[in-house]
């Protein structure tokens, strides 16, 4: 469920964020225990110093989202479609 709900994050980002607003760097703060998580996402360390020691700044650049989402350049509007169809299916049948 975690993997689904960041790809729809990042889909988001990549299709109605990104249009709009000069986005270039998506940043979060990672327990710990979640950066090998994020890691797989493609998301990197980005600061040496955290703010705190259980907390580990992650960041991934906008550029990287349609590859991580394995968008395709001409055909992206079509799949992005497809993704969110797929997340809504998989929400509704959890609530079932």
């Amino acid at each position: 469920m975690g993997r689904l709900t960041m790809k729809h994050l990042l889909l988001n980002t990549y299709s109605r964020l990104m249009p709009v607003v000069g986005v270039s760097l998506v940043t979060l703060d990672a327990l710990k225990t979640a950066v090998d998580f994020y890691t797989r996402l493609g998301f990197i360390e980005y600061s040496q110093e955290p703010m705190r020691k259980s907390i580990t700044p992650l960041a991934i650049f906008t550029s990287d989202i349609g590859n991580i989402l394995d968008l395709k350049k001409n055909n992206h509007d079509k799949e992005i479609d497809m993704l969110e169809g797929s997340l809504k299916n998989f929400v509704s049948f959890k609530k079932e």
